[in-house]
């Protein structure tokens, strides 16, 4: 095939995919007489030959594309060339695009109601070949008995050799040589020092660690310790069973709380800021007597707001507390700051007040300082006030 020739074909596929292009998008329009080679005279005429111009007439006139084979027909109401529907035309639409029927099948399933998962898994179960179900594997309930710790999870230090007037908390000061030792649920150091019916000690005892890693440095450290002319032998504890398993024995704990108690046992912590809040309170003793508040009642109110604007000296007071049946003449001043207390305490302490020099220091948290009152002390209290009115 010469050039020329090439080219004239090039052209005439190039009109042909104009053609199809425009009856896609504008819809068939009349091809042109390049492409067509003829039209007849019955293509031509009118179709106002007595019927209705809505109907289709169709003609035997169609011509093949030399390119695809496709086979169009000529469509008088329309004016155009039109593909011959036939039975390949369908096979290959419906390979590529799908049948009529399936589509509204799947509508009639769009349209039904949702069925429950649980009967769906259970048809797929009835459905498929119990040969190649998957076995599924139950737990079954065992019956509750002793368990041993394993090795990496004991945390658990057994003491023997232990002098008999060794106390809990020399023992603790001890095993917290090698690590932060547990807590109870009572915020109380984990450990036991074994006795006798009797109650005394049997020489053995019991350190539970927070970390794994502090019981091997236990026994690095503190096997073969001299105390107190005791040579100390210490190991991972070994448990055994005694008796039979009762589950309503075992106390039931907040993993939760335990673990909130670990991460604060091994959080680093500033000694001086962080410090107990009953650190901020400061007691000043020797300020009065139960004699001289009973003879002027007056006198209490007098003393608790001048040693109250003594101490705002130091820093903000939140309140102050004077117990007035204490034989110590006491005052409890509580501050917002720590650092207030301290300033209080050195600027008061030895200080002198109506004649009588002040004890002053922080408050332990434990003594209670607040008395109450006996009936003796409130008739004679209650006479005094009657005697006081008349005046």
């Amino acid at each position: 095939m010469s050039t020329e020739q090439e080219a004239a074909v090039i052209e005439q596929e190039a009109a042909i995919i104009e053609k199809e292009a425009a009856v896609i998008e504008k819809g068939p329009a009349k091809p042109e007489a390049a492409v067509i080679p003829h039209e007849s005279a019955a293509m031509k005429e009118s179709p106002d030959n007595g019927q209705d111009s809505t109907q289709s007439v169709h003609t035997n006139t169609s011509f093949t594309d030399p390119h695809d084979g496709t086979i169009y027909e000529w469509d008088n109401v329309q004016r155009g060339w039109f593909p011959k529907i036939n039975e390949d035309m369908i096979a290959a639409y419906t390979m590529s695009y799908g049948s009529c029927q399936a589509q509204g099948n799947l509508k009639q399933e769009a349209d039904k109601p949702p069925t429950h998962g649980v009967c769906k898994k259970r048809e797929l179960r009835e459905e498929s070949d119990p040969s190649k179900d998957i076995s599924i594997k139950k737990v079954k309930n065992e019956t509750p008995a002793w368990f041993e710790v394993e090795e990496k999870q004991n945390k658990h230090v057994y003491v023997s050799n232990l002098p008999s007037n060794t106390t809990e908390q020399q023992f603790i000061e001890l095993m917290r040589k090698c690590g932060v030792i547990a807590e109870n649920d009572d915020g109380k150091p984990k450990i036991k020092l074994y006795r006798t019916e009797d109650g005394e000690l049997k020489g053995d005892g019991l350190c539970t660690y927070l970390k794994v890693d502090s019981v091997p440095y236990a026994e690095l450290i503190l096997d073969g310790y001299d105390m107190d002319g005791h040579k100390l032998k210490v190991q991972s504890a070994q448990f055994q069973m005694k008796g039979e398993y009762d589950a309503s024995l075992k106390p039931k704990k907040g993993k939760k709380n335990k673990k909130n108690r670990a991460d604060k046992l091994v959080k680093w912590k500033d000694p001086f800021y962080d410090r107990p809040k009953h650190e901020r309170v400061v007691i000043v003793k020797n300020l009065f007597t139960t004699k001289e508040i009973a003879a002027d009642p007056l006198l209490a109110v007098q003393v608790k707001e001048q040693i109250k604007t003594e101490c705002e000296k130091c820093g903000k007071v939140k309140r102050a507390i004077l117990a007035e049946r204490h034989p110590e003449g006491v005052v409890s001043v509580m501050f917002l700051e720590h650092s207030d207390a301290d300033k209080c305490v050195q600027m008061m302490h030895h200080r002198t007040f109506g004649g009588r020099v002040m004890d002053c220091s922080l408050w332990d948290g434990v003594t209670c300082y607040v008395t109450e009152e006996t009936e003796e002390e409130q008739k004679s209290r209650l006479e005094l006030w009657e005697d006081y009115l008349k005046k």
